[in-house]
C-alpha cells in the first residue's frame, strides 16, 4: 500500500512542536516543511524506480508506506537546511538512515510494496491531480546512502 506525506503523516513521527518551530512565520503553502514534502517524494519514487525492478503509483505525492518514517527523516532534514536550523544528533542519524535505506532500494537490493494504483510498464510520467509532472529527481542517492546534488 502506497500513501502520500501530509502534515498528519510527519506528525505520527514527529511533535508538532519541531514542525510550528521550522515553519513559524511561513504560510503553509510557503513554508520549508510543505516545500520539503514535494522534494523528498519526489526523490523517494526516483529511488524506487531507479533499479527498474518496481512500479510506482499513479499517483505521483504517493510513496511505498513502509518508508513514511525514512521520508519524514529527510524532509525534516530539508526543511531544517531551508531556514539553517541546526539538525539534532538524532535527524543526522535518522535521515542517514534514511539515504542508505533508499539506496539499497534504489540499487534492487531492498524490495517495497506493489503500488496502490501501478502505472502502466510504458509509463514514463508521473501523473497525479490534474496533470502530468514528468520530473527528475533534484537529488539522487549514491550508494552507500551518501547525498549527491
Amino acid at each position: 500500500m502506497w500513501q502520500t506525506v501530509t502534515l498528519n503523516g510527519i506528525l505520527a513521527y514527529r511533535p508538532q512542536a519541531i514542525i510550528d518551530a521550522i515553519n513559524d512565520g511561513y504560510d503553509w503553502e510557503d513554508s520549508p516543511v510543505y516545500t520539503a514534502i514535494a522534494d523528498v517524494t519526489a526523490d523517494v519514487r526516483a529511488s524506487v524506480a531507479a533499479s527498474g525492478k518496481y512500479k510506482l503509483d499513479v499517483n505521483a505525492a504517493s510513496i511505498p508506506s513502509e518508508l513514511m518514517a525514512q521520508a519524514v527523516a529527510l524532509v525534516i532534514e530539508l526543511a531544517k537546511g531551508k531556514i539553517n536550523m541546526a539538525l539534532t544528533d538524532d535527524e543526522v542519524r535518522l535521515a542517514n538512515a534514511a539515504r542508505e535505506k533508499l539506496a539499497k532500494i534504489a540499487d534492487g537490493n531492498l524490495a517495497v510494496s506493489q503500488p496502490t494504483n501501478p502505472q502502466a510498464a510504458s509509463s514514463s510520467a508521473q501523473t497525479g491531480g490534474g496533470g502530468a509532472i514528468i520530473s527528475a529527481p533534484s537529488v539522487t542517492f549514491d550508494p552507500p546512502g551518501r547525498l549527491h546534488c
